[in-house]
């Protein structure tokens, strides 16, 4: 939007507006052109008014250009960022102190609103990176002590129960170190590794992490892999068993009676890669139940989202 105004501090009468005003901020330019019915400054947002104000008396007084950023509230009430780029261009043979002002405002509305978007991921990055720290280094105390209580002597029952503490916080971990990757999401720059895992083991670890949830339920929680399954496969295991992890939660979450029978089998192999698919049955009946968004399974309660 160009516009023309006098150099009449602490008003600063506009002279001309283009008719990209309108679309700026909801007035017409003849509304503002000559005070007919509001100043420019009856616009302007309070808290940046005196900023914008003495920002244009010491750039004029200097006789420099002027470039600043301000907020107008819009005649439909939504606050508009504004940029400023204006300077002296003549003098009035007819009264040589009084100057006029030409120049230009645009609306960088969207670019503002990007960059506090981007400042507030940032934000949210460093804290969700600073309070899983806070979190890991306990949980790294809890599996140094399990791992210590492993080695002393133990029932066969004892043991067993540690055991499923360490992969409960082996799990748990993962999930922190999940939340430590979260800002490489968002840049792009997760990496996955790349080790050998045993498919059944790693099924059968996070059936045994979750085994107490379904005991607790009354429901019988099983694993079922085909016998095409290799013993190795190439993969990221902290990333499987988290995913694993929550598909299970989810089925016992929703299942209110029965079973949850968890299936995995090998599809095919193309040079020397498988795909794997991975069943899970839900239900008494052994069926897999409706799973739409708005079946009432869902709006029982809120599950993890994959």
């Amino acid at each position: 939007t160009a516009f023309r105004c006098r150099n009449d501090f602490p008003v600063f009468t506009m002279e001309y507006l283009s008719e990209g005003f309108l679309e700026m901020t909801g007035y017409a330019p003849e509304d503002v052109v000559n005070n007919n019915k509001l100043c420019f400054f009856d616009i302007v947002y309070p808290e940046d008014l005196e900023r914008l104000k003495e920002d244009n008396e010491d750039t004029l007084l200097q006789d420099k250009p002027l470039d600043t950023v301000f907020r107008i509230i819009h005649k439909n009430g939504d606050l508009r960022w504004i940029w400023e780029r204006s300077r002296v261009v003549e003098l009035r043979d007819d009264n040589p102190n009084f100057s006029v002002v030409e120049g230009f405002f645009s609306d960088i509305t969207e670019r503002m609103r990007l960059r506090e978007a981007e400042a507030a991921g940032k934000a949210k990055s460093e804290f969700l990176a600073n309070m899983s720290h806070e979190i890991r280094t306990p949980m790294n105390g809890v599996i140094g002590l399990a791992a210590l209580l492993a080695d002393t002597p133990l029932s066969t029952l004892q043991h067993k129960y540690v055991s499923s503490i360490r992969r409960s916080a082996d799990a748990l971990l993962s999930v922190i170190n999940d939340i430590l990757d979260f800002s490489k999401i968002e840049a792009g720059k997760l990496d996955l590794e790349v080790l050998d895992i045993s498919p059944r083991a790693t099924v059968e670890e996070a059936c045994d992490i979750l085994a107490l949830r379904a005991a607790e339920k009354k429901l019988k929680l099983a694993f079922l892999p085909e016998a095409n399954v290799p013993a190795f496969v190439k993969g990221d295991p902290g990333r499987i068993r988290q995913i694993l992890l929550n598909l299970i939660g989810n089925a016992l979450k929703f299942t209110d009676e029965g079973e949850v029978v968890v299936r995995c089998r090998a599809d095919k192999r193309v040079e020397g890669d498988f795909t794997y698919s991975l069943g899970l049955s839900l239900g008494k009946d052994g069926k897999v139940n409706d799973t739409r968004w708005d079946s009432p399974a869902f709006n029982a309660g809120i599950g993890t989202g994959m």
